[in-house]
């Protein structure tokens, strides 16, 4: 996810590696989004590079049930619940920050649902102990941030519910994305505030 690596200040990290490796090689660079600081990379260090651009337009989601429920921002924990009750499946829910994700896990789990957050502080360790219960099934809902959330990949996720509507257009369609893996249908729900 070159994008993401960039936006969190990797650029230099992602260079040095690029000027390291043998100059007879193959390249390939895959972003769900590709701002120009992508583009010029790709012209710097890919020979001759072929880019498949999805247009916006092409965007899909035909096996994905999508809505929205618009909701007081201080009762959205209690609307979250009684939705999270009637679902028997895994769960992804996003949200916006760190600290949003930490509260919001700590929360369900105090209430009673097997709730396990991923997000940028926490260690390799721990990500990955997060993620492994929630494949295993041991938590059936994780709670991520956009970052700790790229590149996960849990077939059989029932649900995908935006706590906190994403900023960026694209986004959604990524976070949505996490549900109707492998020609499977999902939902998705986003919760809408002031």
């Amino acid at each position: 996810e070159a994008d993401r690596m960039l936006d969190m200040g990797f650029a230099e990290d992602v260079e040095f590696i690029l000027s390291s490796v043998p100059k007879h090689r193959q390249t390939l660079l895959f972003s769900a989004t590709m701002p120009d600081n992508i583009m010029r990379l790709t012209d710097r260090y890919m020979k001759h590079p072929v880019k498949i651009l999805l247009d916006t337009d092409e965007l899909s989601a035909d096996l994905i049930d999508q809505t929205y429920l618009v909701v007081e921002e201080r009762k959205k924990l209690y609307h979250l619940s009684e939705i999270l009750k009637t679902i028997s499946g895994k769960i992804i829910i996003f949200c916006s920050t760190k600290h949003r994700t930490r509260r919001l896990a700590y929360d369900l789990h105090k209430t009673g649902f097997r709730a396990v957050a991923i997000h940028g502080d926490l260690s390799k360790h721990q990500r990955e102990e997060s993620i492994g219960r929630f494949k295993e099934g041991r938590s059936q809902i994780l709670v991520a941030t956009d970052v700790a959330a790229r590149g996960i990949d849990v077939p059989q996720v029932e649900q995908v519910i935006n706590y906190d509507v994403p900023m960026d257009p694209l986004m959604y369609f990524h976070r949505i994305g996490r549900t109707a893996r492998a020609g499977e249908s999902g939902k998705a729900l986003t919760l809408v505030s002031q």
